[in-house]
């Protein structure tokens, strides 16, 4: 199996270009995570310039206490009037630079919520089940680069998972936050009033708040402490080897302060532009409001301590099995994501509530995973067919709604959709079971005609329990996958 048309959708391509802007490593260095970097580096410098400025205007102001003479006292107020302008300009420039993080910050949220955002939850479901799915697909399977990609994309991923979360523990009642509840409740109450307005206050006191708390959550790795033990004091060690448990508690500690650290001072509260000082008085408020969100879910995750943070660790955790950063991790693995949450909120980590949402959100097969399965028309089980995962809320956690991406052993575009059963799925070991007495031929003859690396596959397990549609997705004619509401079933 070759591919014949490589290309990328506008979509696609859009996906990209927002996990770059998250995070990338450039010579421009304007991605959210290398201005971080930037910011960290600089830090030190900033503060001896201050202290060196501010030195000067206290030994002039010291010298001015104890002089009497005219000439040398008119002499010192110009040098503090003009190291005071000097200091000033300085504190501008810093704080310029802090609003231009921010600003980029600001629109990489206002973009996610633009392929987010739906007419309705129907809608808003789809859209999120074609940006989980794009950003797993267009990570590859193997190669050198894999771990890297992955760990980037993992922000925009957790982001959007996120989002859905909150909306599905809201919906349920079970969000306790008073801030999250009042401007939820707003937005409820809105139906008799002002919609849009109700909306732009939801979407810009808790939507961008809680993105900015998912895309910032790690950015303190990238303090100069935290990459010493990452890459090594000389940034000759691999990043994603196993970290001995005295330095995965140091990096945890740099990493906790740091964040927080950066999203109030590197980030911070929007400037306001006008003339009114009522309006910004009651801008500051809403700003201050917004940021104190925002410390308080990323502290909440860190410590555990209030069920707020379980909006971004549980998405965190969930990433973290699905885009995989381990080197050793196998793509059979992925779908034990859920399994680890269950653990974790079974020994306390976080809120058996918050991942049972998430379970009837994404079941146990994530976004763009390939499913091997046997078509219910296949007689007597005599071959398998390949289908992605393309939709959230399956009717059983354990049978994903996907596309049918092959049919009779042919890869097409116009697949329908299909709900398959955990019977025919053959991840799962009583289906694998219905193709152990095919020959060795027909299973090579099979995996031939669907397998895009065939001699690499074909020394290995030949009944797959999954597969990786990496480089079927790499084909611009199928790109899509989704924006079909009729389901079949398997």
């Amino acid at each position: 199996m070759a591919i014949l048309n490589i290309g990328e959708s506008l979509y696609t391509r859009s996906i990209k270009d927002l996990i770059k802007r998250i995070h990338d490593a450039t010579p421009v260095r304007d991605s959210v995570y290398e201005m971080a970097s930037d910011y960290y580096k600089n830090l030190p410098d900033q503060k001896a310039e201050i202290a060196r400025i501010e030195a000067k205007i206290q030994n002039a102001q010291d010298t001015l206490s104890k002089t009497t003479r005219k000439p040398v006292i008119a002499d010192l107020e110009d040098q503090i009037k003009g190291w005071k302008i000097e200091l000033k300009n300085f504190h501008t420039e810093i704080d310029n630079q802090r609003i231009k993080r921010r600003n980029k910050l600001v629109q990489v949220c206002l973009d996610i919520l633009d392929l987010l955002d739906g007419a309705n939850f129907l809608e808003e479901n789809n859209r999120a089940a074609k940006l989980l799915g794009t950003v797993f697909m267009i990570q590859p399977d193997e190669g050198r680069r894999r771990l890297t990609l992955n760990g980037r994309a993992k922000h925009l991923y957790k982001a959007c998972l996120s989002l859905r979360l909150l909306d599905r523990l809201l919906s349920a009642d079970l969000i306790k936050d008073p801030f999250i509840k009042n401007r939820a409740d707003i937005l409820k109450q809105s139906q008799n009033g002002n919609v849009e307005m109700a909306q732009a206050t939801y979407r810009d006191d808790i939507k961008i708040p809680l993105i900015m708390a998912c895309l910032l959550q790690d950015i303190g790795r990238m303090h100069p402490d935290a990459q010493r033990i990452l890459h090594g004091p000389d940034r000759n060690m691999n990043e994603f080897r196993t970290l001995s448990l005295e330095e995965r508690t140091q990096l945890l500690q740099i990493t906790s302060i740091q964040t927080m650290l950066f999203v109030r001072d590197g980030i911070g509260l929007g400037r306001y532009v006008g003339n009114s000082r009522e309006e910004r008085d009651q801008f500051v408020r809403l700003e201050q409001l917004r940021l104190s969100f925002i410390l308080r879910v990323i502290k909440s995750s860190i410590t555990g301590e209030g069920d707020i943070g379980d909006l971004i660790k549980i998405p965190q955790i969930y990433s973290s099995v699905v885009l995989s950063t381990k080197e050793n991790n196998q793509l059979h693995q992925t779908p034990l994501a859920m399994m680890i949450l269950k653990r974790g909120a079974e020994s306390g980590r976080f809120s058996k509530a918050g991942v049972a949402a998430l379970l009837s959100i994404v079941g146990i097969f994530p976004q763009g995973f390939g499913i091997a399965y046997i078509p219910a028309d296949a007689s007597d089980g005599d071959r398998y067919e390949y289908a992605v995962v393309n939709g959230l809320y399956p009717p059983k956690f354990d049978e994903p709604l996907c596309r049918r991406v092959t049919r009779n052993l042919q890869y097409y575009p116009n697949g329908n959709n299909v709900n398959i059963s955990r019977k025919y799925n053959l991840y799962f070991p009583e289906a694998r079971h219905k193709l152990e007495k095919m020959s060795r031929e027909r299973l090579l003859e099979i995996l031939e005609k669907l397998c895009f690396d065939f001699e690499e596959r074909k020394n290995q397990d030949l009944i797959p329990r999954c597969w990786h549609p990496y480089h079927y997705f790499s084909d611009e004619r199928h790109q899509n996958l989704w924006g079909r509401t009729q389901v079949e079933s398997n």
